[in-house]
């Protein structure tokens, strides 16, 4: 029986990975990649700058690049929401200027996927439940403006933040039921 089993190509496996760990310059990065017939990419940061921070050409040179070597980008690692509640008008119009960005670069990279936090408080009182229904008004606006886009968003659990565990994974998905809404772990 073992006999007729065989190993999936890897090339026939979803799996991506970050290109800043492989290297910070997409170029050896896609190499990398496609040496190993890995086809996604999870970008992250290029060149020395978060993806969401470089220039659009460089984000349109990053693209051609990978087009190239037949890697598509799977998700857009991007620093929304990765910082405490936003306190004023100011902090959270540069939270939804981030995420316009966001979903720019995206659009060029061909992904509708962009990973996300959901709120580090500055004084790492994680366990603050009070600051929960702020939370996921944000993250419930962010969703709708990202589904206008048709775009996904991926809340990574981090320690430190309002999710860093299963149950609290829980919670927020159970608080945000947007069918474009979800976790990366």
């Amino acid at each position: 029986m073992a006999g007729l089993l065989q190993a999936i190509p890897l090339s026939e496996i979803r799996l991506g990975v970050t290109t800043d760990e492989i290297d910070e310059d997409a170029t050896k990065a896609a190499e990398f990649l496609n040496r190993f017939g890995v086809g996604y990419a999870e970008v992250r940061s290029l060149w020395g700058k978060y993806g969401t921070s470089q220039p659009v050409d460089k984000i349109i040179e990053a693209r051609g690049i990978f087009d190239t070597h037949g890697i598509q980008t799977s998700v857009l690692d991007t620093a929304f929401f990765r910082g405490d509640i936003p306190a004023d008008a100011a902090a959270l119009d540069r939270e939804w200027t981030l995420l316009d960005a966001s979903m720019e670069r995206g659009d060029l990279l061909a992904t509708k996927v962009l990973r996300i936090f959901a709120f580090v408080p500055k004084d790492k009182n994680t366990g603050d439940a009070s600051a929960y229904p702020r939370t996921y008004e944000l993250l419930k606006e962010a969703a709708r403006r990202a589904k206008a886009r048709d775009f996904r968003l991926a809340v990574e659990n981090l320690e430190g933040s309002y999710v860093q565990t299963g149950a609290d994974s829980a919670r927020l998905l159970k608080a945000i039921q947007a069918d474009n809404f979800g976790l990366t772990w």
